[in-house]
């Protein structure tokens, strides 16, 4: 009598094996794969949102601590600048000081008022005569106004060929605070 052998083939069972196994790999190892890659792309930016969440922090904090700094010297400026009725007295003080430093008042030209957004400011236009250390002396006085006064567009020249005078044009800008105005 035949036996038949009831075992399959070792190649059909090698065979089998390697198709579940392809079969594993193609829709659950090859997927999965796709997922831990994409978390990890998702971690990557997360991990990118949280770096720059700190370096805008960062910047943050020191963009605050600038702010506070600059609220306080305006503060400062509002409480020592003057009001826009004192731009007349400050004039009428430089006028003073020139005379003080013994120079001649050749011109004085104020010039209107202007109102800025946040303060007040007001150009004249003054030539003085003198020896040269008193216009240093005058010069220096005007800067020590408590006022804000800029002085620009200086110029000397020989006041004439015959005499050690000089004559000094300077074009001077003084700021007031406008009260009136709020943040």
């Amino acid at each position: 009598m035949k036996t038949f052998n009831k075992q399959p083939p070792k190649w059909a069972i090698t065979a089998l094996v390697a198709g579940i196994s392809g079969v594993f790999c193609w829709f659950v190892i090859l997927p999965m794969q796709q997922a831990i890659g994409d978390l990890h792309n998702r971690l990557e930016e997360q991990r990118a949102f949280v770096l720059e969440g700190e370096r805008l922090r960062t910047e943050l904090v020191s963009k605050e601590r600038e702010l506070d700094r600059t609220r306080k010297f305006t503060e400062g400026w509002s409480q020592r600048s003057p009001d826009q009725g004192a731009i007349s007295s400050t004039l009428g003080n430089i006028t003073s000081l020139a005379k003080h430093n013994q120079l001649a008042i050749l011109r004085f030209e104020p010039n209107d008022v202007e109102q800025l957004e946040s303060l007040y400011r007001s150009t004249t236009e003054l030539k003085v005569e003198g020896e040269l250390q008193q216009i240093r002396a005058f010069l220096y006085d005007v800067e020590s106004i408590s006022a804000t006064v800029w002085a620009a567009n200086i110029s000397l020249r020989k006041a004439s060929s015959t005499s050690d005078a000089i004559e000094c044009d300077i074009r001077l800008t003084l700021f007031a605070d406008n009260h009136d105005f709020s943040d």
